[in-house]
């Protein structure tokens, strides 16, 4: 049966009960899209730095400055002269940049130079420094069977995490320590 866009014939269909919720049936697009975001999209993370903000991008939206324009403006790339970080050029001489900078080129942000007091700050404690706490768990389930025989190939080894997002306590108790570790 087929079904139109016309809402009056579907109203009917509804009140005769002739129309029925179709289910979901995943094609064969769906399933190479969903192949393709699992061992592409969901596995890569923003690593390349562009060379004029800093922002990190993803390495398959990250556009490329010819290495004999890249020459010519050296001098306005921020992540080299206000961040103090190596450009990042591929195989070919090129330099990344993101797709905004390669509209127009923004400056990279200047915080300053670190202060002390943060600097030497213990690894174990510049976790309460940050807002977003990311946690995660490696563990393992053994096999159990009646006669104490241990079956290695039925123990599983897991690997959980989440990821916290701040919240106004949070940023306030951030503040807080940065404030008590600054004037200490």
């Amino acid at each position: 049966m087929e079904i139109s866009d016309n809402g009056d014939e579907r109203e009917e269909m509804l009140e005769r009960g002739t129309l029925h919720a179709a289910t979901f049936t995943p094609t064969a697009g769906f399933r190479r899209a969903l192949v393709r975001f699992q061992d592409t999209l969901f596995v890569s993370f923003p690593n390349v730095p562009c060379a004029y903000c800093g922002v990190l991008s993803l390495p398959w939206t990250t556009c490329w400055l010819a290495a004999n324009e890249a020459a010519d403006e050296v001098d306005q790339f921020g992540l080299k002269n206000v961040l103090n970080l190596p450009l990042h050029i591929d195989g070919q001489g090129r330099v990344a940049i993101c797709s905004q900078c390669k509209k127009k080129p923004r400056e990279a942000l200047d915080a300053g130079p670190w202060p002390d007091a943060l600097l030497q700050i213990l690894q174990r404690s510049k976790m309460f420094l940050s807002p977003v706490k990311l946690n995660c768990n490696l563990g393992w389930s053994q096999s159990h069977s009646g006669n104490r025989y241990h079956n290695p190939y039925s123990t599983y080894h897991t690997l959980s995490g989440n990821l916290s997002h701040p919240t106004s306590e949070s940023l306030l108790m951030v503040t807080g320590n940065m404030y008590l570790m600054l004037n200490d």
